[in-house]
């Protein structure tokens, strides 16, 4: 079956490229966009993924160290350096934190009106760490630069909020510790692409174009809960003579690409409401939007540059994405069928298939599952107490997709491939099971809450869903009687008594996981 597959798949695309699908302008604009996306991956995988999935047992052990940490702080959150450095100076004078704040904070006010921030330990990336956590109780750390500001943080205090033994804190350690790294890697890639195409933005024009920014500008409308439509959104407002400050540019191939805010102006009036910068983003959202929209062209030319657009994984993958998008124009142009569907053929597919529309019973309740069996009794004892189902998952779920449906059972019907199904069959209403074993040494509790009978369905309510599967099926058997012509044509030849030399699909698929995957 598998073998057939592959052949379908492979005549399908062979045809459509002799049909010239391959120079369609949508396969085209896709070879290029899918070139550049998986250009992209292979250099982060090779420049950032790579370097980073090694995690020392010494860096395990120093996180863990400080696992549990937390620094009680005030802040002030500034648009510029100078801001914060000048904030930083006049709180270590000993000024009163809201005369700081008055005086210097750029950011919203907080919904409760403190400026007060918790940091744990290992959150936040690792600026926040390295100046946060050696600066001590009473002192301000060093101006922290974020994605939209200058953060200026006062040690208050220093609690330990406990933590778990060590191998059970592995796990989170290898996710949290292998992101930062991640991060870190990718600032210092960014940073290096950007000092080779000699990337610049001035500060200055920064300023002049933040504050030309539309006033109470939002996503949404507040009345009609729409996005504001672009003809209805305020275009940048800048001065006349503002608008030839140069603003940022690069170099790439020996040329000078500069742009003026008049440049930027013209890009941001033509914006979407949600690709525009915000006020309320700060000055550093701004210059985030634009050095993002400037490293994605530095980056796809670094990738280029270094020959990832003809690496052996892109092209195979452009090449089976291309394949996709023909072999679907194809199945859609060229498979013809008659769509007319009579009334006495609606009748004689009836005759042949009324036991198919019949519906099943189906049950319905709530099921928590359990760490094992003694865990799933405790549950049991719970439940019959008569709490919500939302405290017996707390107390005793460890599923994380049963407790992302709150337990529910929805309609099972008896050829359900669930575990519970056999017994949620074998129930009365309102019953809870005794524990139901759901493999991996865990255990379930099952409660019966809805009965829907089963009932056979009338043609008239099946009529439009008959005609649409005769339809189906006249277009699957053109497919099919099209797949031998073209088998004939190519001169398919099947060496099935290879068949039992190949790896089962199972074996082709399973891979083992090792007991610390980074990420996991």
């Amino acid at each position: 079956e598998f073998l057939e597959t592959l052949i379908n798949k492979e005549l399908m695309a062979r045809k459509a490229t002799d049909l010239g699908y391959g120079n369609d302008n949508q396969v085209k604009m896709l070879r290029e966009s899918v070139t550049s996306y998986e250009a992209n991956l292979q250099l982060w995988n090779d420049v950032v993924n790579e370097p980073t999935s090694v995690i020392s047992p010494e860096d395990l052990e120093a996180f863990y160290a400080r696992m549990g940490e937390v620094r009680d702080c005030n802040f002030v959150l500034t648009n510029t350096l100078e801001d914060a450095e000048a904030a930083r100076a006049m709180a270590q004078s000993g000024a009163d934190w809201d005369d700081v704040v008055a005086k210097y904070h750029d950011g919203t006010e907080p919904p409760s009106g403190k400026y007060q921030i918790t940091i744990p330990f290992g959150r936040y990336n690792m600026n926040f760490d390295t100046d946060v956590f050696s600066t001590e109780v009473g002192d301000v750390a060093p101006p922290i630069m974020s994605e939209y500001g200058f953060w200026v943080l006062k040690v208050n205090r220093v609690r330990d909020t406990g933590k778990p033994d060590l191998e059970e804190a592995k796990p989170q350690i290898l996710d949290v510790f292998r992101n930062r790294l991640m991060a870190l890697e990718r600032k210092k890639f960014i940073e290096s692409v950007r000092e080779k195409f000699e990337f610049y933005i001035n500060e200055d024009a920064l300023m002049v174009a933040f504050a030309g920014l539309p006033e109470d500008e939002v996503m949404l409308n507040p009345e009609t809960n729409q996005p504001t439509p672009r003809e209805e959104l305020k275009d940048l407002d800048i001065a006349p003579k503002d608008l030839d400050m140069t603003f940022y540019g690069y170099k790439m191939d020996g040329k000078r690409f500069d742009y003026t805010i008049r440049d930027y102006k013209t890009h941001f009036d033509r914006m979407s409401v949600f690709q525009r910068p915000k006020r309320g983003e700060m000055l550093g959202g701004m210059r985030q939007k634009i050095t993002q929209e400037i490293d994605k062209a530095l980056l796809n030319r670094e990738a280029e540059l270094r020959g990832y657009f003809e690496h052996p994984d892109v092209v195979a993958k452009v090449k089976d994405k291309a394949e996709e998008v023909m072999v679907t124009k194809l199945y859609d142009e060229v498979v013809t069928f008659d769509d007319k569907v009579t009334a006495e053929e609606l009748d004689a597919f009836w005759a042949d298939h009324e036991q198919d529309y019949a519906v099943p019973e189906l049950r319905s309740g709530r099921m928590v599952i359990c760490l094992d069996e003694k865990s799933a009794l405790a549950a049991r004892e719970f439940i019959m107490t008569g709490p919500k189902w939302k405290e017996v998952l707390t107390r005793f779920g460890v599923d994380q997709n049963n407790k992302s449906r709150s337990g529910k059972l929805d309609q099972m019907a008896r050829t359900s491939i669930n575990p519970a199904s056999e017994t949620m069959f074998a129930m009365d209403l309102d019953e809870v099971s005794q524990p139901v074993a759901m493999g991996a040494g865990r255990y379930a509790i099952v409660r019966l809450e809805k009965i829907e009978p089963g009932r056979q369905q009338s043609f008239e309510e099946v009529r439009e869903a008959i005609g649409q599967r005769i339809r189906n099926q006249r277009r699957e058997d053109s497919f099919h009687n099209l797949l031998s012509q073209w088998a004939t044509e190519y001169g398919v030849t099947r060496y099935e008594d290879q068949l039992a030399n190949v790896a089962s699909w199972k074996e082709l698929t399973q891979t083992e996981t090792p007991g610390q995957l980074i990420p996991r």
